[in-house]
């Protein structure tokens, strides 16, 4: 009989060693699908485990079996399809893997934001054919699928903002090839250009248009004119509470329109970029990354790093030396009385009258 763990021991291996499944979705999201290759996990593993020692090798290889890993429940199911076998994994595990890195976030599509808003929909048409008891099981079963459905779309747009405001580096990454070949610039310009109005099309937009309250949409009501008929519906009904909490999610939805509008007019104006701006952008994004390292190193439990100490920075760089010996800039102020504007106007119409003369 083979070695077996329990679904506690297969996730805390996996979460001990995540750059395994981090992978793993990177290349589940590059090919679109929703499931993973069997080999392309084995492969994983082996190339992984070769810097570990025996006894951890081997644990990982028992933990992350396909036979281990389907008993444990974190496979859900195995499909095979033209002689290879496709693991679906539990959606859990690896929303919680996205969570735990950024970069894995997925942007929200078109597609799935109407699905969201069409289940809204469905959910306000059930909620104005119901009871309104509390003793009704059907209407007090409906609250509680509401409740969920809107905590997790107030999740997924939350992440979604995280991962467009993380965008600044990638377009760092991809201006990267700018600086270092300008000879290719027009054509990279023009893939750039692609990638870009891409990611504003299908992710950007459709977020932008869906948080919009003041969107039109053809086939009914928009978000927030959705939300609008339900807390009415609770409040006319007796529901206070539940309306008053309904509520407030309208407006945590309606606060997270402005961050991605902001991140929709930094891709707008990076395609205006020349190369030279490009390669300005990518060195205050490298020196920004910096900087947010050593706030990082900020960010822990020891309470003796609460300042954060870029002396290193400021030497390795020499943005900052000297200038505390540059004098401030001196501000100009106008008068008050009637007399300053009188002989400011004449000193203006004297001056324009040697310019006359001059020409």
């Amino acid at each position: 009989m083979s070695k077996r763990f329990s679904t506690l021991d297969t996730t805390r291996l996996l979460f001990e060693h995540p750059r395994i499944l981090f992978r793993l979705i990177e290349r589940m999201d590059r090919q679109e699908t929703r499931y993973l290759r069997e080999a392309d996990l084995m492969a994983e593993v082996v190339a992984y485990s070769r810097g570990l020692s025996r006894a951890d090798r081997e644990r990982l290889r028992l933990a992350l079996n396909t036979d281990n890993l389907f008993r444990s429940g974190l496979v859900i199911d195995i499909v095979k399809v033209d002689g290879e076998r496709r693991l679906v994994f539990q959606d859990a595990l690896i929303n919680l893997m996205r969570a735990c890195n950024a970069s894995l976030y997925q942007e929200l599509t078109d597609a799935r934001l109407r699905g969201h808003l069409v289940t809204l929909r469905d959910v306000r048409d059930r909620l104005e054919r119901s009871s309104f008891s509390n003793v009704d099981p059907d209407f007090t079963e409906l609250c509680d699928d509401l409740n969920e459905r809107v905590s997790l779309l107030i999740g997924l747009l939350r992440q979604n903002v995280l991962r467009m405001q993380t965008i600044s580096a990638q377009l760092a990454d991809m201006s990267g090839d700018a600086s270092r070949n300008p000879d290719r610039f027009q054509q990279f310009r023009q893939n750039l250009f692609e990638q870009i109005v891409t990611l504003y099309d299908r992710h950007i937009k459709p977020t932008l248009v869906f948080l919009n309250p003041d969107s039109r949409l053809n086939d009914g009501t928009n978000l927030f004119e959705t939300f609008d008929a339900m807390v009415r519906l609770l409040d006319d009904h007796g529901h206070p509470a539940l309306a008053d909490q309904l509520f407030r999610s309208s407006i945590s939805l309606n606060a997270l329109y402005k961050p991605i509008q902001a991140v929709a007019q930094e891709v707008e104006h990076f395609l205006r970029k020349t190369r030279r701006g490009m390669v300005q952008y990518n060195a205050m994004e490298h020196f920004y990354g910096q900087l947010r390292a050593l706030k990082g190193e900020t960010e822990t439990l020891s309470l003796r790093r609460k300042w954060l100490d870029g002396s290193g920075f400021s030497r390795s760089t020499g943005f900052l030396v000297g200038l505390r010996a540059q004098p401030r800039p001196r501000h100009y102020a106008f008068g008050q009385s009637t007399s300053y504007y009188q002989l400011l106007f004449s000193e203006l119409e004297l001056r324009l009258a040697d310019l006359r003369r001059q020409a």
